[in-house]
């Protein structure tokens, strides 16, 4: 028998998120003064880049950093890293076009991004920015239009005759035998759900 573990929420799922990053910036500090002090004791920065299994390039990094401005160098800043290629009026503006579109895919979005903004991104990093956006991948269910609209009534009197616990049943379509849908999965805005507090 599988046992549900019960969770005291002592905080918002927001706030737990942003002590984790809190808490991973520390440990990224602790990690360098770990090399600085490894430094210390071999006087040897390559020695240590290996002892630490970082690059020798970025042991060099984080001495500069620590002769520079002592620890304080070797702190995480906020917004250190690569700035993205798309601006927030971009990403917004491509949020709007993927709503304007009657049947999003992703690799539209590629192909949008490419000739829009200049960036060639990669497959991975698409998905990233459609996740960023919110949108989920859905497949989407066309109704035929030449469906009779007594359909139900149809399928219920033609198979009338089944015997689910002895026959063997399926559909066919009009060119082959499938057992999923041949269809691109579409994007679609996330539902907003409600956080508990």
């Amino acid at each position: 028998m599988k046992s549900e573990s019960k969770i005291i929420e002592h905080m918002k799922v927001e706030d737990l998120v942003r002590e984790i990053r809190e808490l991973e910036r520390d440990a990224k500090t602790l990690n360098r003064l770990h090399f600085i002090l490894n430094v210390y004791r071999t006087n040897d920065i390559a020695k240590s880049s290996e002892n630490m299994g970082i690059p020798t390039r970025t042991g060099n990094d984080w001495a500069k950093k620590w002769n520079e401005k002592g620890i304080d160098g070797l702190r995480h800043k906020k917004g250190a890293g690569r700035p993205p290629f798309l601006s927030t009026i971009q990403l917004e503006e491509l949020d709007n076009w993927i709503e304007s579109e009657e049947y999003p895919v992703a690799y539209n979005v590629y192909l949008y991004i490419k000739e829009n903004f200049g960036v060639d991104y990669s497959k991975r990093q698409i998905d990233r920015i459609i996740n960023k956006l919110n949108y989920v991948r859905v497949k989407p269910y066309p109704i035929a239009e030449d469906q009779p609209e007594n359909a139900e009534e149809l399928l219920e009197k033609a198979t009338e005759c089944i015997d689910p616990d002895n026959d063997i049943y399926g559909f066919v379509d009009e060119v082959a035998v499938q057992n999923t849908p041949n269809v691109s999965r579409i994007l679609k805005k996330r539902l907003q759900t409600k956080n508990k507090s």
